[in-house]
């Protein structure tokens, strides 16, 4: 191997390492979100909501199912145990598995996370009993999907969800709704949008497109962009309480005698 190829080995695998440790650091800092992720409107909403309601979860086990890199490890950090399980083992998860297949023992597990999953799934009803299934009773559930997005992993993208229908499922799973939270309104999402359309459009220019750095590129573009329909977003989303870019849904494995009031009594 020549010295020019050796450089280029070593540059290309120091930058892997950054990527990575910007990955972590990725729902830890705003601008590091805000440098590296063009749906930053959508991953702030969504942190900020998981960050106030993870400091109400207690228990020695959590379960993040589909955790992908885990950005939200560092929420529960008070919990004992932190068990990330995904199909995808370049995620790195602790456990390579399906969520509608949780190879874990019934009731093993005091609060279960499950983000942006279950709209990928052909079948949310039973991924969510499997997540009851390994639920202890009383214990938390967390999940969040999408109720206005475009079409993205295809073909493996087959529902959106109002919190009407996601509360319905989880019913019909074994648990009780304690709240329902909305992620974004109408201005957020256009925002969004707007940002997921200009970067995948710079990304196919042919100028960006010949350059390594097509995606960073691409998401440098669209900050200014951001930033602004984040703030107005903050200041407008209240004007009209119908439009979400998703939602988060707290809600209750039955059978906790001293369980409080559900968001539906």
């Amino acid at each position: 191997m020549d010295v020019g190829s050796t450089l280029q080995s070593q540059v290309s695998g120091l930058l892997s390492r950054v990527w990575e440790r910007l990955k972590q650091l990725e729902y830890q800092n705003d601008l590091v979100l805000l440098a590296i992720n063009p749906f930053f409107i959508p991953k702030k909403l969504l942190r900020d909501a998981l960050k106030q309601e993870a400091v109400q979860c207690h228990g020695d086990l959590i379960v993040d199912a589909g955790c992908g890199w885990q950005p939200y490890r560092p929420y529960f950090s008070h919990i004992k145990h932190y068990m990330g399980l995904d199909l995808s083992l370049l995620r790195r998860p602790d456990i390579a598995a399906a969520v509608d297949c949780l190879p874990l023992k019934a009731e093993s597990a005091d609060i279960v996370l499950c983000t942006e999953v279950i709209e990928h799934t052909q079948e949310p009803k039973k991924v969510c009993r499997e997540l009851a299934r390994v639920l202890r009773k009383g214990g938390s559930l967390l999940v969040s999907a999408p109720m206005s997005w475009n079409l993205h992993y295809k073909p493996y993208d087959y529902y959106r969800f109002t919190c009407y229908g996601l509360t319905y499922i989880l019913e019909e799973s074994g648990f009780e709704v304690v709240k329902t939270i909305r992620i974004g309104g109408v201005v957020s999402l256009i925002g969004a949008r707007l940002t997921d359309i200009i970067q995948r459009k710079v990304q196919r220019l042919p100028l960006v497109r010949r350059t390594k750095g097509s995606n960073v590129i691409a998401v440098l573009s669209v900050c200014m962009i951001n930033v602004i329909f984040y703030a107005l977003g903050r200041l407008l989303d209240k004007i009209d309480e119908t439009d979400a870019i998703g939602w988060l849904v707290v809600a209750r494995k039955r059978g906790d005698p001293t369980r409080q009031p559900s968001a539906r009594e």
